[in-house]
């Protein structure tokens, strides 16, 4: 697949045009009928017709129009922490996709789980490195008050947001997007089956996964190490957000 730029989605505008229509039928019928009946059928039919069927005609679409165009996702509050050395926090979960923004300035290692209850006994990890540190990394998480742990011999700051969209604000296949520290792109609308092309010239991961806004898991699209080049497969429907994790410079296209 050859290598392609950002392209921008297109909108679609939709023109409705409302005709009305007179004619010498109705003239002819005043000569020729009966004149109460006519008259009656013109002033009640005909007048009161024409204007409330021109008037309920057009007052829905252009509605149904503002309605699509206006229409946002509600996006929850984004929390924000920071501190150093190791801390656990409590975070408010709205339940679905979450993203953990984060950033480290230290020598050893640097983790960051959420844990969804006392049962859970290995938490959702979203950051798991060595020194300092940059980058944005995406999963999925049950709703409820969570315990944050996070692991630093530095300081440290988190954001921790929880996107939203709907498919009028997510962007359309293709695209293409790089980096060079772990990151989350979207909102991308995707519809099936699609084809990814990745490169990365790092020494560790390079796992790149499409997460819905709602459910259980992601799906695969990449999982290499080290160096890689090449293309694949991949199925995913509705609004989604892609989550690269790798340690050195990435591209990444899907159409």
């Amino acid at each position: 697949m050859n290598r392609r730029k950002l392209l921008l989605a297109s909108g679609v505008t939709l023109t409705t045009a409302l005709a009305g229509c007179s004619g010498d039928t109705d003239k002819n019928g005043d000569e020729n009928g009966n004149a109460n009946g006519n008259e009656n059928g013109d002033e009640n039919g005909g007048t009161n017709g024409d204007e409330n069927d021109t008037e309920n005609e057009s007052e829905p679409d252009e509605n149904d129009g503002d309605d699509e165009v206006d229409e946002t996702a509600t996006q929850p509050e984004t929390q924000t922490f920071e501190g150093s050395g190791a801390t656990v926090e409590e975070v408010e979960i709205e339940g679905g996709l979450t993203v953990v923004d984060a950033e480290h300035t230290g020598e050893s290692n640097f983790q960051v789980r959420i844990y969804e209850g006392d049962d859970d006994e290995y938490g959702t990890g979203f950051v798991n490195a060595i020194g300092d540190y940059e980058g944005a990394s995406a999963d999925l998480v049950e709703g409820g008050t969570r315990t944050m742990d996070v692991e630093a011999d530095g300081s440290w700051r988190l954001e921790v947001r929880q996107p939203r969209a709907t498919e009028t604000e997510a962007d359309n296949l293709p695209q293409s997007f790089s980096g060079d520290t772990p990151d989350v792109v979207g909102p991308i609308a995707f519809n099936s089956r699609h084809t990814a092309y990745g490169e990365h010239d790092g020494e560790s991961n390079f796992q790149v996964r499409v997460y819905p806004e709602d459910g259980m898991f992601g799906e695969g699209v990449f999982n290499e190490i080290g160096e890689y080049e090449g293309e694949t497969t991949f199925s995913h429907d509705g609004v989604g957000w892609v989550d690269v994790e790798a340690d050195g410079n990435w591209t990444v296209e899907m159409e």
